[in-house]
């Protein structure tokens, strides 16, 4: 949300100090663009730490559910 706020504020700033759009001021955009990148990283680095998070979680419950079932069985 943060990056999208500054590529606004970059394209009004565009807009009042060139006179004209985002895409024709050549520095500016790729400013914008880089941004919007590393914001897209972060995205993706959050969301694979998570998901890794969530199957090591997974794991660890399968083993202990395993474990749990053979203490069952060996005293049955």
């Amino acid at each position: 949300m943060p990056c999208v706020l500054t590529d606004a504020m970059i394209s009004i700033a565009a807009k009042v100090h060139y006179g004209t759009s985002l895409s024709n001021v050549d520095w500016l955009h790729g400013s914008a663009e880089s941004l919007l990148t590393l914001t897209n990283l972060f995205i993706v680095l959050g969301l694979r730490g998570a998901l890794r998070k969530l199957e090591e979680e997974d794991t660890k419950d399968s083993i202990s559910e395993s474990s749990q079932d053979s203490k069952e069985k060996s005293s049955v």
